[in-house]
């Protein structure tokens, strides 16, 4: 009797540290690790990567409840603080286990502290020693995520809100005769690209489009186009048409907007040479027309003066204040790129003293960002485009550093004092 207990103790004993054994392979306990972080990367404006890694010895795994990044802007952050979470749950992992993070939406020309963390099992947590980097300051590119279209030149779009949206244009995937009608739309806080539904007209190429309030309109353009003028809604995902554009069959035009109503101004008639000049304005607010197909007003056109200068085909355009800018295209007679300035409240235009010095071989693009715009193109086929700041109060222009891409025939807007150009496929912000 006494050998079966004590058999019984010794087998218990055994099954007992076998399982001590087992269970010690695996740490639990984060007293052991060693956090490393190497100096950040691909630092812009407002980005950055981190890499780092987790070591430990002795045993083969341990457990983690949450590993990651910290960073701020004073020394040593913490877990409080802003966090990059690349894996949470309770995980087993080998030593070397590497981490890999980014950030985005950060403050340029800023100083920032990143160290790399993990939260043990227990709830101990443990970090790396602080890796420092400064984002840079302004007058940079950033290069965001690239359109995942099928267009790939003479875009169309619009901001509204923080998304941007954009579409129609060449498509890239067949004859330069083919246009398409997707289109997409840019979250600005978290740089992706979501598809929306598709314009409902037929051929709108080298048309021009605008966002008056919390709606999008594109008007003009060739094919079926000419005379339609469209109206999207982001809240409905969806595509009205408004009160008919009422002057000549056009491509090319611009358009600008002041006070809640759309200008669209010049281009080239549809399957001539004729160039035009004219001015429109469209108040989508005025229901003289009646109404559309959702009982709101369907607008209403009317002819404004007449620009001064009489080549605005391939001109750029732009908002400053409470006026619209157009920028004549380079066949113009002066020279250059002059600047013509509309004032709505006296239906006037001024043709300013600055004349940027540039003839690029393409459109080009332009747009405004509070008391200053800016303008880029090619200057020719062989380079990447110049770029030129706008000084309203001073009325003059500055070369800026060369834009870091190609300059075809773009499309710009603009968010919270920022620019954003889209070519090709390649997606850029530029801040000033």
């Amino acid at each position: 009797m006494k050998i079966k207990q004590l058999l019984f103790l010794f087998l218990g004993a055994s099954i007992f540290l076998f399982s001590c054994k087992k269970e010690d392979d695996v740490q639990s306990d984060s007293t052991s690790l060693t956090i490393t972080t190497s100096a950040p990367t691909n630092i812009s404006t407002r980005k950055a990567s981190f890499q780092g890694e987790i070591s430990f010895t002795g045993n083969n795994t341990v457990k983690v409840k949450e590993y990651g990044f910290v960073w701020s802007n004073t020394p040593n952050p913490t877990v409080a603080a802003n966090k990059v979470v690349m894996g949470s749950g309770l995980t087993e992992i080998t030593s070397p286990f590497m981490l890999f993070g980014s950030v985005t939406e950060l403050a340029m020309n800023t100083t920032y502290y990143v160290r790399g963390y993990a939260i043990a099992e227990n709830g101990t947590v443990s970090y790396s020693s602080d890796a420092t980097f400064q984002t840079l300051g302004g007058n940079n590119w950033e290069t965001l995520t690239n359109f995942p279209g099928k267009m790939d030149q003479w875009a169309l779009g619009f901001s509204i809100g923080d998304k941007i949206y954009v579409g129609n244009g060449l498509a890239n995937e067949t004859s330069s005769s083919f246009t398409t009608k997707e289109w997409w739309s840019y979250s600005i806080t978290t740089d992706t690209w979501t598809q929306k539904a598709d314009f409902p007209g037929t051929n709108s190429s080298l048309a021009t489009s605008f966002a008056i309030g919390n709606k999008g309109y594109i008007v003009t353009g060739g094919g079926d186009q000419t005379k339609a003028c469209w109206e999207y809604s982001p809240d409905t995902d969806s595509w009205t048409k408004k009160s008919s554009f009422p002057g000549d069959d056009r491509i090319q035009a611009v358009s600008f907007v002041l006070n809640g109503k759309g200008y669209v101004c010049g281009g080239m008639i549809v399957n001539g040479a004729n160039m035009l000049y004219d001015l429109w304005e469209f108040d989508p607010a005025n229901a003289t027309a009646g109404t559309d197909a959702n009982g709101n007003p369907l607008g209403k056109w009317t002819q404004k003066k007449s620009a001064p200068i009489q080549s605005i085909q391939q001109a750029m355009s732009f908002t400053l204040g409470t006026k619209g800018y157009v920028l004549a295209d380079k066949n113009n007679t002066l020279g250059g790129r002059p600047l013509m300035e509309y004032d709505p409240a006296q239906n006037n235009w001024t043709i300013k003293s600055a004349v940027l010095p540039v003839n690029y071989v393409n459109k080009g693009f332009a747009f405004g960002l509070s008391d200053k715009a800016y303008a880029g193109g090619l200057p020719n086929e062989s380079s990447y485009g110049t770029f030129w700041e706008y000084t309203l109060q001073t009325d003059a222009w500055t070369q800026k550093t060369n834009v870091p891409f190609y300059t075809g025939d773009g499309w710009t807007t603009t968010y919270n004092g920022r620019g954003y150009c889209l070519m090709l496929a390649d997606f850029y912000e530029y801040i000033p």
